[in-house]
């Protein structure tokens, strides 16, 4: 049986995401991001999923492992915004090193709190309950509409999305 789910999908006549356009992929043992530079951001990410969860301790770094501006740790400080994971690092804690790749600053979006902790926790944690039994493929972004809504130099994503297949 196949399972689709499909957390946003209300962009039906609108370009995926906004005005920008993948002009940087990049591809690590997890998953794949497809930046745009401009944004200094992922624009989406992408993943297989298989028996996800695990028991590594969480790392609370977030690194820069590229040569490319992207929004950092600063930018994040006194605003209501979390650092919302594209790749979910608990779908990686049954290996270390692949859980400490989702702490990379080109998978993450600015998500308000509610959203982070409420609707997107409780989607990644069903998503993982589904991989015990069927491989996943995870598509996960965001979606700049107009007007953008600019906190300490960061974009903010007004719609943030997932996709599962």
């Amino acid at each position: 049986m196949i399972r689709f789910i499909l957390l946003l999908c209300t962009m039906v006549s609108l370009p995926l995401f906004g005005q920008y356009k993948v002009d940087t992929t990049i591809i690590n043992e997890a998953y794949t991001s497809y930046v745009n530079k401009e944004l200094g951001q992922a624009l989406y990410v992408k993943y297989k999923l298989y028996k996800g969860g695990g028991k590594c301790l969480r790392a609370t770094n977030w690194v820069n492992d590229t040569k490319l501006i992207l929004v950092n740790e600063n930018q994040y400080k006194g605003t209501l915004y979390d650092k919302g994971h594209l790749a979910n690092a608990e779908d990686f804690a049954y290996n270390c090193h692949l859980d400490s790749l989702t702490f990379r600053d080109y998978n993450r979006l600015p998500q308000t709190r509610k959203l982070n902790r409420g609707i997107w926790k409780a989607t990644e944690t069903e998503i993982r309950k589904m991989s015990q039994t069927d491989s996943l493929m995870i598509y996960t972004g965001g979606y700049w509409g107009t007007p953008n809504i600019v906190v300490n130099g960061m974009k903010v994503p007004s719609i943030c999305w997932k996709v599962v297949y």
